[in-house]
């Protein structure tokens, strides 16, 4: 097995798990800072009219 060695902010060696770790918790700080954000009130009625055109297509195939 090969064990890659990049370096870290705080300069220590780190392996893969570590590394995918690290992008795993950016990624999840970053999500939940996006789930803090208004959203504005026309990308609300436009995601609400593409969800009922989603269902409406869903139930055609049913």
């Amino acid at each position: 097995m090969n064990e890659t060695t990049d370096k870290t902010a705080t300069g220590l060696k780190s392996g893969p798990s570590e590394l995918g770790a690290s992008v795993s918790r950016k990624v999840a700080g970053l999500l939940a800072e996006i789930e803090k954000e208004t959203v504005p009130d026309r990308l609300m009625e436009l995601a609400l009219e593409l969800q009922k055109a989603l269902n409406d297509k869903q139930n055609l195939k049913a």
